[in-house]
């Protein structure tokens, strides 16, 4: 695409983009919401004849004795201290998402609710680090996650900083838009630098992942 037209090149990119995501999210809106094809995956409530916490335990166990649970929990999704309001601090990393095709991405679904779930039920902030992200979670994922982190994960989260926002995160949110609830949608802080994110979150007691740090050398030279 030609960009040289200025303004008005910068408008018209602007246009095609946002006309993409909302065409992506009425297509969203008509697979999940008009009952085109069954369901994947499922929390304890969509498990006949199992109870909650024996499904927790079977998913945490997998058939690999625990250990991509402990990855979530120690890579993935890791605490990181409490915010300037005194709030806990989560921190989800893109960079550490594993591979699809080896990982099962619907316990892995699960495995996320079962970390955030220590925290939801007061206030709390989370950290995304989204770019050098390798692999990269479909839409219909992201959907069901969005579905299943319902009103219980929403409610308590009072900032959700999008640090380095990629090109696949800005779309993905742009078609999302449609199934976004205003509410929410307001707690979404686009952040593109470890400087700015240093302005609403203290970044010292965060394990910054190196991959963060590359990827941030690309837009300031040096954090402040």
């Amino acid at each position: 695409m030609d960009l040289g037209g200025g303004n008005n090149g910068f408008a018209e990119f602007a246009r095609r983009f946002n006309d993409f995501g909302n065409q992506l999210g009425t297509n969203i809106r008509r697979v999940f919401n008009d009952g085109q094809g069954p369901r994947r995956g499922g929390s304890s409530d969509d498990v006949l004849g199992l109870d909650a916490e024996a499904f927790r335990e079977a998913t945490i166990a997998g058939n690999d004795g625990g250990e991509l649970a402990t990855y979530v929990n120690e890579k993935l999704v890791c605490e990181a201290g409490v915010d300037f309001d005194g709030r806990p601090m989560l921190v989800f990393a893109a960079c550490r998402l594993l591979n699809p095709d080896v990982v099962d991405y619907d316990r892995l679904l699960n495995l996320i609710q079962f970390r955030l779930d220590d925290f939801v039920e007061s206030d709390y902030t989370l950290v995304l680090f989204a770019a050098n992200a390798r692999y990269k979670p479909n839409v219909r994922w992201l959907y069901e996650a969005y579905r299943r982190l319902g009103r219980k994960y929403k409610k308590n989260l009072k900032a959700l900083y999008i640090v380095h926002p990629a090109k696949w995160v800005q779309i993905v949110m742009t078609a999302m838009n449609a199934v976004l609830s205003p509410k929410f949608a307001r707690k979404v802080k686009w952040v593109d630098t470890l400087s700015e994110l240093a302005q609403v979150a203290p970044i010292n007691q965060i394990n910054i992942p190196p991959e963060v740090y590359q990827y941030n050398a690309t837009k300031e030279p040096r954090v402040v």
